[in-house]
């Protein structure tokens, strides 16, 4: 049903979904997010990064929680001057449930656009906003129930110039 709205009901159900989120912000041990750069790269005369993002699971609980289908970046922070999140093209977006076991990890990729005339070395540090899957109906979940957001830090990574 998600999959067939309009444009216009997409960003309704995106409005309600921030809306409804309630924000912490911390790093709890349960939850941890190892963040390296993989590889710098560039496109024309623009300069971009690659990141591995590893979730790890520390507990002895399933954690199931809240994705996009394409759009995955959007649940990532970044806190950099140099740096930010790269544009994704999605032909179909829809909310998804992730899945991860107990003491296991997920990793991603995520592609970073360097600021046009940046030259020093790059330091940023990348936040996740993990929400909980909290029930068996996500439609009911993102409509009408609010949801907790725990934004978890990994430690601060460079990159060469």
């Amino acid at each position: 049903m998600i999959a067939k709205a309009t444009k216009i009901e997409k960003g309704l159900l995106l409005l309600v979904i921030v809306a409804n989120l309630s924000f912490t912000e911390y790093r709890p041990k349960d939850y941890t997010l190892d963040v390296k750069t993989k590889q710098v790269f560039i496109v024309g005369s623009q300069k971009y990064l690659t990141a591995t993002v590893k979730l790890t699971n520390n507990t002895s609980d399933t954690l199931k929680y809240l994705s996009w289908s394409c759009s995955f970046q959007m649940f990532y922070l970044i806190k950099s001057e140099a740096l930010k999140m790269a544009g994704y093209k999605c032909t179909k977006n829809i909310p998804v449930v992730l899945i991860l076991p107990p003491n296991k990890s997920d990793t991603v990729n995520l592609t970073l656009k360097v600021n046009k005339g940046y030259t020093k070395l790059i330091k940023y540090t990348i936040g996740m906003q993990l929400v909980k899957n909290e029930g068996d109906n996500l439609r009911d979940q993102l409509l009408y129930k609010p949801m907790k957001c725990v934004i978890i830090w990994a430690a601060e990574a460079t990159s060469p110039k």
